[in-house]
């Protein structure tokens, strides 16, 4: 469980090793990411031919970032079961700690967004991005309450995963589905 974990909280190692959580801001959240796009930028080439085989993996790992919530030990310890299988809960206990989305700052709205598109739209700005100060003024600029209205709602795919299955197309894209034996 803990690799699963690790998907949505890259830096949950780091959490493991220093005995103690992190709990970064959306900026902090953008630095990690932007390590992560650098690197496979750096690892595939800068031009387009690295960029399409980067985006095999880039797209992989924003479907886990957005998941990520500021879930602290006092505040979710208590819970009888993995924060994973319980999901509407913790939503639930955030909203009455947070209050609603639409009160969350514009940047850390989007980041939450389970929208591919908006997953798509972060990781090109990462892409393009030479500094972790230029990535978050380029990942910020989309915050506007026009893309925010238009990711609200996740897509299809995003919908099936979050509920515990893949759709059909996104199986096949991805190499999975059932085998016959």
């Amino acid at each position: 469980m803990v690799g699963r974990g690790a998907l949505i909280n890259p830096w949950l190692f780091d959490d493991i090793r220093n005995e103690e959580s992190w709990l970064p801001t959306a900026e902090e959240r953008l630095e990690v990411y932007y390590s992560l796009v650098a690197g496979y930028r750096d690892t595939f080439g800068d031009d387009e031919r690295g960029k399409k085989t980067a985006w095999y993996f880039v797209p992989f790992h924003f479907n886990f970032f957005h998941r990520w919530r500021p879930l602290s030990e006092e505040r979710f310890g208590a819970f009888d079961i993995p924060l994973i299988q319980n999901g509407r809960a913790v939503d639930a206990a955030l909203e009455e700690i947070e209050g609603p989305r639409a009160a969350l700052a514009p940047l850390e709205q989007l980041l939450r967004c389970a929208h591919a598109d908006a997953g798509e739209a972060i990781a090109d700005a990462l892409w393009s991005s030479y500094s972790v100060a230029d990535a978050v003024a380029a990942v910020t600029a989309l915050a506007t309450p026009e893309n925010l209205a238009a990711w609200e709602q996740p897509d299809a795919e995003a919908r099936d995963e979050d509920e515990g299955h893949s759709s059909s197309s996104a199986g096949k894209k991805r190499g999975g589905g059932r085998r016959n034996s």
